[in-house]
């Protein structure tokens, strides 16, 4: 099984790299995964009113609002894992 996220420009040269077996299919998270729910930004603005969400996390999107409130997070930005080889 192969799962692509928000590969970018790249992304084809890079699955195409990955199919042949030219580099180890490792991949790096592209966002932040939180512990809960409530931790995210946007939690106190969703789902808004009269189908407007105010976005106020300003500065603080994605890994910098868990960084600048030290939250955890299951798994952070740029995280990844590898565990095939290849001969």
């Amino acid at each position: 099984m192969l799962e692509r996220w928000l590969l970018g420009q790249a992304g084809g040269t890079a699955l195409a790299d990955v199919l042949y077996g030219e580099v180890n299919p490792s991949g790096r998270l592209a966002e932040t995964i939180p512990v809960r729910l409530e931790d995210t930004p946007a939690h106190l603005d969703f789902p808004g009113e009269h189908g407007h969400v105010r976005h106020g996390e300003g500065l603080f999107v994605g890994y910098r609002w868990f960084d600048a409130r030290d939250l955890p997070v299951q798994f952070p930005f740029g995280h990844g894992l590898s565990y095939p080889t290849f001969d």
